[in-house]
């Protein structure tokens, strides 16, 4: 039933996920999974007044549950309370087995409100803890790229296409940034493999006419 939920909010059928997990808290209230898949409901239908309801059920029922610390900092994100948030994503990130990913989350709202360097930092720390991660590669890439470190943001989103060769954001970034680091025959093929499946892509437009 939980698995059922969660595929339910993958297809941002958030109403449906919300009636499973609803209906597991009420075969079991102390099950802290369920006020989980509602907290997750919640935020997907951009609720995160009632979102904290449920993950604060939830760490009263397992305090040690991860998942239930990283809901509550996507909703006090949700809410501009950056302290709030971040507190809850460093608890999160403690009682993790494979905290990689909450260091990207972390990162992701260091970027949004513009704290570049922690940004950077938190990256690196996951691109540390899971080499294989795609998504931190190219949170990197982004980041040097706005810094104009362009050597290392190319050999950055080298390392991500390594990785999988078929996500259209690493391509993307690796066409624009071998066009800026002088091949721009090689980062228009690129480009152009972007735009035969993204022709709506506007920078690649824009950097392919620069190539």
């Amino acid at each position: 039933r939980i698995a059922i939920g969660f595929t339910y909010l993958d297809k941002e059928e958030c109403s449906r996920a919300e009636r499973e997990f609803q209906s597991l808290t009420e075969m079991q209230p102390r099950f802290a999974d369920a006020h989980i898949g509602l907290g997750y409901a919640k935020l997907c239908a951009d609720d995160a007044t009632k979102a904290l309801t449920y993950f604060r059920k939830a760490i009263e029922l397992e305090p040690y549950n991860d998942w239930a610390h990283q809901g509550l900092g996507v909703a006090y994100a949700m809410q501009e309370r950056w302290e709030e948030s971040d507190a809850a994503f460093v608890e999160a990130i403690r009682f993790s087995p494979a905290p990689a990913v909450l260091h990207i989350r972390l990162g992701q709202s260091y970027l949004s409100r513009d704290k570049t360097d922690e940004a950077e930092a938190e990256y690196q720390l996951a691109a540390t803890l899971d080499p294989y991660s795609q998504e931190a590669l190219i949170g990197l890439t982004r980041i040097w790229l706005n810094q104009y470190q362009e050597a290392q943001a190319l050999t950055a989103i080298q390392d991500a296409v390594a990785l999988d060769a078929s996500n259209k954001e690493a391509q993307y970034l690796l066409g624009l940034l071998t066009v800026l680091q002088g091949d721009p025959e090689n980062g228009a093929a690129i480009l152009q493999d972007v735009l035969d499946e993204e022709p709506e892509e506007a920078y690649a437009h824009y950097f392919l006419g620069i190539a």
